[in-house]
């Protein structure tokens, strides 16, 4: 049997003797969602570790996700109790990478593959996910990503102009005598793909 279930239903047992409440309700919820899991298909089966992470790490999500939603509308004490609760998954998944770190491994998922552009991006998530697997988001490795390949659409082709309209960043490539348009990450300003920025990111801070 796996480590990591056995390790969530001791802890459980130990929430329960404290009347932790907030652990004992994530601790159930989660050993909840592992074994629907396991029923989930043909054969019943024991997941493993690995296994039990990419759960755990799908749960995390769910309560950043609603604590958010909820602190957007204005629901405080609901956005802390997802957050309390994401706090103790937190203790069972590895350490998240940084936005350093996962910029590096995402340059170096792209050198190895040789990616030029957005119809690589699969190779690269190929390599990538099982390198970053528990310690960042799918979506945030996705746009990590894509990032880099949206701008260098073909390895060489000239980027005629970068257009924003609400929402998005478009980019306008040269490509072989032709100009195509890209839509770039929406969470970032044409200044940012000038500079190769993310969002947010001071203008003397460059990465990849």
């Amino acid at each position: 049997m796996a480590e990591l279930k056995d390790r969530l239903r001791a802890d459980l047992n130990d929430a329960m003797r404290a009347r932790d409440q907030v652990r004992m309700r994530t601790l159930r919820m989660a050993l909840t969602s592992i074994t629907n899991e396991e029923v989930a298909g043909a054969t019943a089966r024991d997941l493993s570790d690995e296994e039990i992470v990419k759960v755990l790490t799908r749960e995390a999500r769910k309560r950043r996700e609603a604590a958010e939603a909820f602190g957007a509308a204005g629901r405080a004490e609901q956005a802390a109790a997802e957050r309390a609760e994401g706090d103790v998954l937190a203790d069972y998944l590895p350490a998240q990478l940084g936005d350093d770190e996962l910029a590096a491994l995402v340059s170096s998922a792209i050198t190895e593959t040789g990616a030029t552009g957005m119809k690589s991006m699969g190779q690269v998530m190929k390599i990538l996910t099982p390198r970053v697997a528990g310690r960042a988001d799918g979506g945030r490795v996705a746009a990590e990503v894509r990032r880099p390949l949206a701008v260098g659409i073909v390895r060489g082709s000239r980027v005629a102009g970068l257009v924003e309209q609400p929402g998005l960043v478009l980019a306008q490539v040269q490509v072989t005598g032709r100009q195509v348009v890209v839509e770039l990450d929406q969470g970032a300003s044409a200044e940012d793909h000038r500079t190769n920025r993310r969002p947010g990111q001071h203008p003397g801070d460059r990465h990849l």
